[in-house]
């Protein structure tokens, strides 16, 4: 097995650094919530409140800016320039692929239905496990676990497709760096980068649902 050694500063390490704050945020919520008791004074309560929702706003945004790759461009390329990704600056995009993506493999709806999904399952997560409360979990246990499902089966589903996305836009700009000293001027422009990261995207999804049908896999 090899093994990746981290420096201090590279992206790597501010990716996981940052990701290691996401959970430390979730954590400190669980254990407020376990300290906590009836006597417990308002600025506990206070600390609770603000701590749940530094953590539900930090994890919804992880989810939707850094593992599905969406947002409105010019947070989307802050995020990936803070997280060490390549940034690849091309033209103003417009309308959905403003506020999502240029490429996308799925009907537009599905992300903002995605989108929606993920900010109420997060914030049901801090109301489920707020200190003294059984009303939540006596009644509506049931609904908050289909939230849950149905946040983890998007978060699936948004993050594969960015993750085919995201390896395809490195494999067509390296391309580009390759070409560009050969050819001068022979550098795509955004459309054309789009629309060939499009078409490998299309292709990668044909082909996963031809080797699932010859396996036995219905995929419809």
């Amino acid at each position: 097995l090899g093994s990746t050694t981290l420096s201090s500063g590279s992206p790597e390490w501010r990716r996981h650094a940052l990701n290691i704050a996401k959970y430390a945020a979730s954590l400190t919520v669980q254990v407020l919530s376990l300290i906590a008791s009836p006597e417990t004074p308002s600025s506990g309560r206070s600390l609770w409140l603000a701590a749940s929702c530094v953590s539900s706003l930090f994890a919804f945004l992880w989810d939707v800016l850094v593992d599905w790759g969406l947002g409105p461009q010019p947070v989307r390329r802050a995020v990936r320039y803070a997280i060490g990704e390549p940034v690849y600056r091309g033209a103003a995009n417009s309308g959905a692929a403003f506020w999502l993506r240029p490429v996308r493999a799925l009907p537009t709806l599905w992300y903002f239905v995605g989108i929606c999904v993920d900010l109420v399952a997060r914030l049901t997560w801090a109301v489920y496990i707020s200190p003294h409360q059984r009303v939540v979990q006596a009644n509506v246990t049931l609904l908050l676990g289909a939230i849950e499902l149905s946040r983890r089966a998007s978060w699936g589903l948004f993050r594969l497709e960015w993750e085919q996305i995201r390896r395809k836009s490195v494999e067509v700009h390296a391309d580009d760096a390759r070409r560009q000293p050969l050819l001068p001027g022979a550098r795509r422009g955004p459309s054309t980068t789009h629309d060939l990261i499009s078409a490998a995207l299309s292709q990668n999804i044909r082909s996963m649902t031809t080797r699932a049908s010859a396996g036995g896999m219905h995929v419809k």
